[in-house]
């Protein structure tokens, strides 16, 4: 987390809404402000949960 967050801090608004894959890194987002953070599973083999749906931002 140590590595990430300033770029994160950098590039994205505490408003913005955030989702994210269940990789551990983006643990405790939530406790530096970005309270709309959003995680699909892929490790209990889940790749879309209602609207949340990260699988193709890959293509962007």
């Amino acid at each position: 987390m140590a590595e990430i967050l300033p770029i994160i801090k950098q590039n994205v608004d505490k408003e913005s809404t955030l989702y994210t894959d269940g990789f551990k890194t983006y643990d405790g987002l939530a406790d530096f402000g970005y309270k709309k953070h959003y995680r699909i599973k892929h490790s209990d083999n889940e790749f879309a949960l209602g609207r949340n749906h990260i699988n193709g931002i890959e293509n962007f």
